[in-house]
């Protein structure tokens, strides 16, 4: 195990935010101390989960509350996971502005668009709807077997998770074009 001192701030952002995320379903903000990260860092001062937590919720992953002590000092807070948060840990989206590291998994984003990430990724470029049905017609099958292939296509979309994925897509185009 190590120490917070041995850690990228994206690692401990990373950790900080996963144990918010663990907690998702309880009711009210809540507050994290060193003793709920001992089984994954070994040394850990309540300033780095303070300070990690209110960079956390400056990129909108957190809704971060705390109360300045005297000079700006950091005292003290309560969060919550947001829902991009959520879909952070759980991969549906990357961060943008920050990098957090997740199960070794890190990601750096700067407005920027078109990224893949992950393992083993294929890139299909520029595939529409209307583009696939085009495909589908003009292959060299009968018609029923062209049907089939369009009741595949069909269904897919009709399935929840396909439905998640592309609400998450359209969320974050939405949050792209409002700044």
């Amino acid at each position: 195990m190590r120490t917070s001192k041995e850690m990228q701030d994206s690692e401990l952002r990373g950790i900080v935010l996963e144990r918010f995320y663990r907690r998702r379903r309880e009711l009210n903000h809540i507050q994290l101390g060193p003793e709920d990260f001992a089984d994954v860092v070994e040394e850990l001062y309540a300033e780095d989960i303070l300070r990690a937590a209110d960079q956390l919720g400056e990129y909108g992953l957190l809704d971060w509350k705390r109360p300045e002590g005297g000079a700006g000092e950091l005292i003290n807070g309560w969060g919550k996971i947001t829902a991009y948060g959520v879909d952070v840990v759980e991969g549906r989206t990357s961060p943008v502005g920050i990098a957090v590291t997740i199960d070794s998994r890190s990601y750096t984003f700067n407005r920027s668009s078109h990224n893949i990430v992950g393992d083993n990724n294929v890139q299909v470029g520029n595939v529409t709807v209307a583009n696939l049905v085009s495909q589908i017609d003009a292959a060299a099958a009968s018609a029923q077997k062209k049907k089939e292939a369009k009741g595949v296509i069909a269904r897919a979309f009709e399935h929840p998770a396909v439905g998640a994925v592309l609400a998450s897509v359209a969320e974050g185009v939405a949050r792209a074009f409002k700044d």
